[in-house]
């Protein structure tokens, strides 16, 4: 992210996140199966990355050549270079034949991995535990939530800002959870989309609530204004909001009171307002005054955090086969990293996060309609983008995200435990050889991150006092992904856990 300065004013910079100095580095968006223990690294000199154990970056990934490519800092550029690979090494779609000089933010797919190369990884050295906000992406999210940390912290009422399907709702759910009452519990969220008031009388009754008799045919009610006291309430698309109303907004921020139209008596308004808008212009679309008083926090549009699209992806994915009642693994889906890579490419810049939304569910509503999973992905894939990538040929390849573990280094010393501990592990790679894929229920395979985890599962599982959120926590410490829902269906068929009725 751009380099900024948190600002006491709205009218100055918003919100970012960003260290003062830089360093290349590369994130590791998406590696076949569970191959590589490190998703982020440091380019400090000639920089190589291969499946022989001598390398700075290893990754045992069958496609990959022992010496796949290198990275070398020249002056001010990154040149990288293909060593001759066999199966080559692809820079923003394209193979590279010998030398290519790397621009911030180039996507490198090289086997089944993707890799994206930035001039600047300090802002994602330290990872942060987003999936209690229910935020995906282990690159991005935690900038972000740092900011939002910070505007929790403040006694400031806050807009949030960027292209719609960026978050705001989620961000705001986020902020009002940091936001302790009384020291201890979240702040209560009350949430409203202005787009749905198609009336003055509407909005303003539906705001600050109204008399008996005021209006003709509407009854005295309490309003959100009055109903939020002691809570935080999030008004969404607040740039459709009349000046008239936005002024009244402003005078209930000054002044902490609020009345209901009719009433001159006011009542308290202790109130935590945050508002959002997708709006473009100086003021993103709201009065000059209401939002000189506000802090600014703004979202990225998913193009400017690449990385984070495969996590996310795979988390939509498990959440559209939830929905539709089925207990399938996401991981019966042949994807692969040719798959991410067309996925990183598009990036999405007119839907954001709902264009992957859509993806997971047009995806997810074919396999469960009877589809197989290979004609599914390549039916939506050529509809959707029209390409045709390659589905895995390696069973222990499938839709999984690198384990939550942050090893920054950039020489050969700084990964020279990591590439030591792969080495002994090299061994025991599962390399079984490609399943048939089941005609209408998955079949317990090797291929997901349960069944390839399941002794650690099941003794972690036991050291946790048999609780699945404990469980699910230490193994998340551990650097395994997994949701307390599979947990338990995967230890009620390991027959660990007594098997229990679930509500359909």
């Amino acid at each position: 992210m751009e380099t900024t300065t948190t600002t006491q004013i709205a009218t100055d910079r918003p919100d970012t996140a960003g260290p003062k100095t830089a360093a290349a580095g590369l994130l590791i968006a998406y590696s076949a199966g569970d191959q590589c223990n490190t998703d982020r690294v440091l380019v400090q000199k000639r920089f190589f990355v291969g499946r022989s154990t001598s390398s700075d970056l290893y990754i045992c990934d069958s496609k990959l050549s022992r010496r796949h490519f290198s990275i070398t800092p020249i002056g001010q550029d990154y040149i990288l270079e293909d060593l001759h690979s066999t199966n080559g090494t692809f820079v923003d779609g394209n193979r590279i034949q010998g030398q290519t000089k790397l621009h911030d933010g180039a996507i490198i797919r090289a086997g089944y991995n993707v890799l994206l190369f930035h001039e600047n990884v300090l802002p994602f050295i330290s990872p942060h535990p987003s999936e209690r906000y229910g935020m995906r992406g282990r690159f991005h999210t935690g900038p972000i939530l740092r900011v939002l940390e910070q505007a929790a912290i403040s006694d400031r009422h806050i807009l949030i800002y960027g292209p719609s399907g960026t978050g705001k709702e989620l961000a705001a759910s986020a902020l009002a959870e940091m936001m302790e009452k009384n020291g201890s519990s979240p702040l209560p969220l009350l949430k409203f989309n202005a787009a749905r008031m198609a009336s003055m009388e509407e909005i303003t009754s539906t705001l600050f609530g109204v008399v008996p008799r005021f209006f003709s045919n509407v009854a005295g009610r309490s309003g959100l204004i009055e109903d939020a006291h002691g809570k935080a309430l999030f008004i969404d698309e607040i740039h459709n909001f009349p000046n008239r109303i936005q002024r009244s907004l402003l005078r209930v921020i000054e002044e902490g009171e609020v009345a209901r139209l009719g009433q001159n008596k006011p009542r308290p308004a202790d109130v935590r307002f945050l508002f959002a808008s997708n709006q473009q212009g100086k003021t993103r679309g709201l009065s000059h005054d209401l939002f000189a008083r506000l802090r600014l926090v703004e979202l990225p549009p998913l193009n400017q955090r690449i990385a984070d699209i495969p996590d996310i992806f795979a988390a939509l994915l498990d959440r559209a086969f939830c929905r539709q009642g089925q207990a399938i693994d996401a991981g019966i889906l042949p994807l692969n990293g040719e798959h991410f890579e067309v996925m990183c490419l598009h990036g999405f810049p007119n839907r954001n996060i709902r264009g992957l939304v859509d993806l997971a569910d047009r995806l997810v509503t074919s396999v469960v309609a009877g589809r197989q999973p290979i004609e599914a992905i390549n039916e939506v894939f050529a509809e959707r983008f029209a390409v045709h990538p390659k589905p895995q040929d390696d069973a222990s390849q499938s839709v999984h995200a690198l384990p939550d573990k942050a090893i920054i280094g950039g020489t050969r010393d700084n990964l020279l435990n990591t590439s030591t501990a792969l080495a002994e592990e090299k061994d025991s790679v599962d390399t079984q050889p490609q399943h048939q894929q089941p005609e209408k229920a998955p079949k317990r395979t090797k291929s997901n991150r349960y069944e390839l985890n399941k002794p650690l599962i099941i003794e972690t599982f036991q050291r946790s006092n048999f609780s699945l959120i404990e469980t699910k926590d230490n193994l998340q410490k551990q650097g395994i992904e997994c949701s307390q829902r599979w947990l338990s269906i995967y230890l009620e068929r390991w027959g660990v856990r007594a098997k229990r009725a679930r509500s359909r």
